[in-house]
């Protein structure tokens, strides 16, 4: 019931979706390097980047690494998919407190994806603010609620995009 899926199917949208519990632009990239090179082998019409909030759970031993990390990665989508649409969600967040690093990395997608030309939609880290009946018993994922929501708001942007 993730939030992906659940745009894809109301689209009629065969996804694809390259999402590894876990991943960041670093978090985890030594276990599946090339992500993007996946990415661009399907040859996609649209994708969707909402990635980065992992990212916040290494940020104090390798926050130095992030946000070179995410320039290469959108550089590396910008070249080597020209006629794709690329949409870049802001980072996701799951709880009233957000560490620096949360603002820091948001920043960091944000002008990562003006510089390449991306579209981007804004303001999905408070997406589930203020509603923890949204989120699963690990208090760290949304549950299927949660992810409906999240569905909502994102057919909302797309929609607004033109998509």
């Amino acid at each position: 019931m993730r939030w992906s899926s659940i745009v894809s199917e109301m689209r009629g949208w065969e996804e694809i979706n390259h999402g590894i519990d876990g991943l960041g632009f670093v978090r985890r990239r030594d276990e599946f390097p090339d992500v993007p090179g996946e990415v661009i082998a399907d040859d996609p019409d649209i994708v969707i980047v909402a990635l980065g909030i992992n990212d916040n759970f290494i940020f104090e031993s390798r926050g130095d690494e992030i946000q070179p990390q995410i320039d290469a990665d959108f550089e590396r989508l910008a070249r080597e998919l020209p006629d794709a649409r690329i949409v870049v969600v802001e980072p996701f967040w799951y709880t009233k407190v957000r560490p620096d690093s949360v603002a820091a990395i948001i920043g960091w997608v944000r002008s990562a994806a003006e510089a390449e030309g991306f579209e981007y939609i804004s303001g999905a880290s408070h997406w589930l603010d203020g509603h923890p009946e949204w989120m699963a018993d690990d208090a760290l994922h949304p549950n299927d609620a949660g992810y409906a929501e999240i569905a909502r708001r994102m057919e909302e942007e797309l929609r607004a995009l033109g998509l």
